[in-house]
Formats: structure tokens, sequence, C-alpha cells
């Protein structure tokens, strides 16, 4: 199982910074890679402790980021906070928070 870690540019710190970086602070990981998980709890935990230690916020997270990946297919979502839900996009009425 693995978890899908992706960031990218915010474009409104880019207009606030007057072509800035897009960023709070520049992240240390590159803009997309993937990490090997146990479970969904430890997907939950490495998801956020790689948000913090990259100082991103939530207009830095792409729509992939986050995803739980068995194999081919994506079996869970971790959103920004850390909870975890059915792999359903945002908004969807089949989503449900995943007890972890």
């Amino acid at each position: 199982m693995k978890i899908i870690l992706e960031h990218g540019q915010n474009v409104d710190l880019m207009w606030e910074q007057g072509n800035g970086s897009g960023y709070h602070e520049e992240p240390d990981d590159p803009e997309y890679f993937e990490l090997t998980v146990n479970d969904l709890k430890e997907a939950s935990t490495v998801y956020r402790t790689w948000i913090e230690s990259n100082g991103l916020g939530m207009g830095n997270i792409t729509a992939e980021s986050g995803k739980v990946m068995d194999k081919h297919e994506c079996i869970a979502r971790v959103s920004y906070n850390g909870r975890v839900w059915t792999p359903h996009p945002y908004g969807h009425p089949d989503r449900k928070e995943i007890p972890i």
C-alpha cells in the first residue's frame, strides 16, 4: 500500500507575493513521490508529517495528493487534516469517513 504525496504552487500566494514562489516556505521534498505505508493510520500520520515538515498550506495540496493506493487502485483518501475517507472524490454523496 502506498500514499501519494504531491504539492504544487498556490496561485493565491503567487498573486499576493507578486510572482512569488506560491509557497509560505520552500518545501524540501520533491513535488511528487509515493511512500509505502502499512495501514491507513500510518498513511494519515505520514501525510500530516509531510505537510507540516514542508510548510504546506491547503492551497499547495493537489487533487492526487493523499490518495492511498493498493496496487493500481485507490482504496482511500487522506485529507489535509489527516482524516481518512472512502476513495470517492470530495463532494461525492457516497464519500464517508473511515475510522482509524
